[in-house]
């Protein structure tokens, strides 16, 4: 028996969070949608190792929407958290916005036949992992029901849950995750709060190439030939492709009693175009950089990659194993519209032409192209409030919406185990 629907709860502690108040305007019937989440969801390798089946039907109305307010008051407790903070930022993060917008006084058709998860998954796994891990997922997983589809969004690059945790994404096998951070069905951007849009200008950039953040981001307890070092080993295939394009190189950080800096001034003299910084003055160096690159991080996404969009420069997005960036196919498309998209054991190949023609034939017609794309795409998909907007309209009309439903990937973090069969035997 389904409890009555409680009264309407509000989310604490999530003040200063703008709301987008975007209406669909082509609002299709739960009914014709069912089909169209059941394919997004069957696009995981999980499902065929699910002890259950995806429901081929929704349950009637009345009783979804009974079980969608009884829902709402029993993950209230998973609402009140305060934001994380990471790198200087203490929120609001993209799972505050998606509470903050939709719970809890939206209509049960605003979610086109799903039942929305208001849950701050980060934050709950920040707070106490173990804990976490052990006991309030599986407080949470006990509380949905398999004959009934699900959507949440998750920022963690680990998805709802941290990843040593066996068999747990075959008994998920009906929610659908909108990620940020690498590990669901659908990408949305990666963001960090909002970095204004910096003064345009032509080329010739102080810096053509350069990455600014630390590369050595692979921790100890990770240092394993099976997980992914695109990060670790940026630095050095950066150095190698100024190398290869006969190009200046230069290197700056800061470090302990050392004066916070940019370039070395006689590089910059000298006409340096490819470097690599990391320190204080990061935006400085990706203002004055034509091409920023934006490697994965611990999850499939990177901040950096939505940091230069919001700056107004053009990115080049590194990754590993899969591609994960939002918006694919559309003018928003780092990929084909906006940016660039390499694969990390592509990326000299990739130096040796695209950023060829820019170092050698002083040839930026392609770059002023994305670079015009960029600018008129950049509030309405890589804000907060333009990625709000994009979930509301692919839930009410997913052909409204340029998000995009992908292929769920096997694993969290990257490397590659290739089936959930040998991915389970690795993390038992």
């Amino acid at each position: 028996m389904i409890a009555a629907p409680p009264p309407p709860l509000h989310p604490q502690n999530m003040s200063n969070i703008t709301t987008t108040n975007t209406t669909c305007h082509r609002q299709q019937h739960p009914a014709a949608l069912f089909p169209t989440w059941t394919r997004c969801l069957s696009n995981n390798p999980w499902v065929d190792h699910s002890s259950f089946s995806l429901p081929t039907r929704a349950p009637p109305p009345g009783e979804l929407a009974a079980h969608h307010a009884w829902l709402l008051n029993a993950t209230r407790l998973y609402r009140s958290l305060g934001p994380h903070r990471h790198a200087g930022y203490k929120g609001p993060w993209i799972e505050n916005h998606w509470v903050r917008s939709f719970c809890c006084e939206e209509p049960l058709e605003t979610f086109g036949g799903l039942v929305p998860i208001f849950v701050l998954w980060t934050d709950l796994m920040l707070r106490n992992r173990v804990r976490y891990a052990e006991s309030e997922f599986e407080a949470i997983l006990a509380l949905l029901r398999p004959d009934v589809l699900y959507v949440t969004v998750s920022q963690s690059d680990e998805g709802l849950y941290p990843w040593p945790q066996r068999g747990l994404q075959a008994r998920t096998i009906n929610v659908l995750v909108l990620s940020a951070g690498g590990y669901g069905h659908v990408p949305l951007p990666l963001i960090k709060g909002e970095q204004g849009l910096v003064e345009p200008r032509a080329p010739p950039f102080p810096v053509t190439l350069g990455f600014a953040g630390t590369a050595n981001l692979m921790r100890e307890a990770w240092a394993r030939d099976d997980l992914p070092k695109c990060r670790a080993h940026l630095k050095s295939a950066v150095r190698e492709a100024a190398r290869r394009l006969n190009s200046s190189y230069t290197e700056r950080g800061v470090k302990a009693g050392e004066p916070a800096g940019l370039l070395n001034p006689d590089a910059v003299l000298q006409g340096a175009n490819v470097s690599v910084y990391h320190g204080p003055e990061w935006r400085a160096f990706m203002a004055d950089t034509m091409l920023n690159l934006a490697p994965r991080g611990y999850g499939r996404s990177s901040f950096r990659l939505t940091e230069a969009i919001q700056m107004g420069r053009v990115p080049v997005y590194v990754y590993d194993d899969m591609e994960w960036l939002p918006y694919r196919g559309s003018p928003a498309s780092v990929a084909s519209s906006i940016g660039y998209s390499v694969r990390f054991d592509e990326f000299l190949h990739w130096c040796g032409s695209s950023v060829a023609d820019v170092l050698r034939r002083q040839d930026t017609s392609a770059y002023q192209r994305k670079l015009r794309r960029l600018l008129s795409v950049r509030d309405s998909h890589y804000t907060y409030a333009g990625v709000v907007q994009h979930i509301r309209l692919f839930l009410c009309d997913p052909l409204s919406s340029d998000l995009r439903c992908e292929r769920h990937p096997v694993h969290s973090k990257g490397f590659d185990l290739g089936s959930p069969e040998r991915y389970a035997n690795e993390m038992a």
